[in-house]
C-alpha cells in the first residue's frame, strides 16, 4: 500500500484572479448573446404585431372613406326623392343603390380594420419588448465586476 500523498500543485494569486476575470468575461460574452438573442425575437414579435396595427388602420381608414362616400351618395339620393320630384324613378333606385354599395362595403372594410388593429393591440400585450431580464443580469455582473465585494 501506497502511502503518497499527491498534493495540488500551488497555484499563484496571479493565476486565480486571471481565472475569474475569464470567467466573468465569458460570463458577460453570453449574458450578451442571450440579450441579443431575446432582442431578436422581441423585434420579430414587435413586427409581427405592428404589421397587423398598421394593416388593420389602413383597412379602417379606407373602409371610413367608403362610408363617407355612402353618406354623400345618401344625402344625393335624398335630395334626389324628396327636393325634385321630376326626377326618374331609375335615377333614383340607382342613387339609392349607389349609397347602400359604399355603406356595406364601407362598413366591412372598417369592420375588418378595427378587427385587425385590436388583434395587433392584444399581441403587444402578450409580451414586453423590451429584455428587462437579460439587462438587469447584465448590469449585475458588470457591477459585480467593477466592484468584487
Amino acid at each position: 500500500m501506497s502511502t503518497n500523498v499527491h498534493e495540488p500543485p500551488e497555484v499563484s494569486m496571479t493565476s486565480l484572479v486571471k481565472g475569474i476575470v475569464e470567467d466573468s468575461q465569458e460570463l458577460i460574452k453570453q449574458q450578451l448573446t442571450l440579450f441579443k438573442a431575446e432582442m431578436t425575437e422581441d423585434m420579430r414579435k414587435t413586427r409581427e404585431a405592428m404589421s397587423s396595427v398598421v394593416f388593420g388602420a389602413a383597412t379602417a381608414y379606407v373602409g371610413a372613406i367608403l362610408v363617407g362616400v355612402a353618406l354623400a351618395c345618401l344625402i344625393n339620393w335624398w335630395v334626389l326623392a324628396n327636393r325634385a320630384p321630376q326626377v326618374s324613378s331609375d335615377l333614383l333606385s340607382a342613387a339609392s343603390i349607389s349609397w347602400v354599395g359604399f355603406a356595406v362595403v364601407g362598413l366591412v372594410l372598417t369592420a375588418i380594420g378595427v378587427g385587425l388593429t385590436f388583434v395587433g393591440f392584444q399581441k403587444f400585450n402578450t409580451f414586453n419588448p423590451l429584455p428587462d431580464e437579460s439587462v438587469k443580469a447584465l448590469q449585475e455582473n458588470l457591477e459585480w465586476t467593477a466592484k468584487p465585494k
